[in-house]
């Protein structure tokens, strides 16, 4: 399965700053969060607009999250002889 884009993008930064990247997917989370939480103070006729805006955030977050997680290498069986 090939990885999202962003997420090999993404997993190249972690690699050559883990901290600064770190710290930057700290703040979109919090950013996320506020954009969760503005869904229930929109509006009538802006909930969808922040619905999909939340939405669209979370997925980014999500990418960005685990693009430092790699499978885990499945154990290759030993050869008969």
């Amino acid at each position: 399965m090939a990885k999202h884009p962003l997420a090999v993008a993404a997993l190249r930064l972690y690699n050559a700053s883990p901290i600064a990247f770190s710290e930057f997917v700290r703040a979109l989370s919090d950013m996320t969060d506020a954009a969760t939480v503005a869904v229930t103070e929109a509006p009538a006729e802006n909930i969808m607009v922040a619905q999909g805006r939340a939405q669209q955030m979370r997925h980014v977050l999500r990418i960005l999250n685990e693009c430092r997680i790699e499978p885990t290498p499945k154990p290759t069986p030993p050869i008969p002889r």
